[in-house]
């Protein structure tokens, strides 16, 4: 599930000074919370500072670092780093918004649905995911997470007005991944029950 993260970034849209590093929580080992390099912002400014909110895994639930200039996958980024609930770490383009790892550059799914009669429904999903950059669960350096793809395929049957039936396969090649690295997903699971419509 995707959760609006504690994160708001105000951003200035006029040129600011070469942005300045906030490398752990707090800015040092003692805590305190103040950078020595001037933000750019100041009592002229302030009205034109703008609240930014991405969409995260999780919630944040630490103080984000900054750093500038950073190498991921080969380009270079301002970036944010926050923790997030369960102990993930994500990497964010301070420009853009968009996470820099666990985001696979490409993905593609494919679905098609039929209905040969009026009281059947069958659809099918194929989703192929590419490579991705991801930090291990057990920590190190960010390595490439394998891409994968899965086909999953459903049925629904309306037994009457108040009833219908319902399966699903998923995973139906029954594919071994881990999204995020650490965390296996499920083999082939087959799924079935009835839903009472009222």
């Amino acid at each position: 599930m995707r959760l609006l993260a504690a994160v708001s970034v105000l951003a200035l849209a006029l040129t600011a000074p070469a942005a300045a590093d906030w490398p752990e929580f707090g800015y040092n080992p003692g805590r305190q919370n103040v950078g020595p390099a001037s933000t750019g912002i100041t009592a002229a400014n302030v009205g034109k500072l703008k609240r930014r909110q991405i969409m995260l895994d999780g919630t944040v639930d630490s103080s984000p670092i900054y750093l500038h200039g950073v190498t991921v996958d080969g380009h270079t980024h301002d970036t944010f780093f926050v923790t997030t609930t369960y102990g993930i770490t994500l990497a964010i383009d301070a420009t853009t918004g968009l996470e820099l790892i666990r985001r696979p550059a490409n993905k593609t799914s494919v679905s098609a649905v039929w209905q040969p009669i009026d009281a059947l429904t069958l659809s099918a999903t194929a989703l192929w995911v590419g490579d991705w950059m991801d930090v291990p669960r057990a920590g190190g350096a960010s390595s490439v997470a394998p891409g994968y793809n899965t086909i999953n395929l459903a049925a629904n049957y309306k037994m009457n007005e108040n009833l219908v039936v319902f399966g699903r396969i998923d995973n139906l090649l029954d594919k071994h991944y881990e999204d995020p690295l650490g965390f296996e997903k499920t083999g082939i699971g087959v799924y079935g029950g009835v839903r009472v419509i009222r």
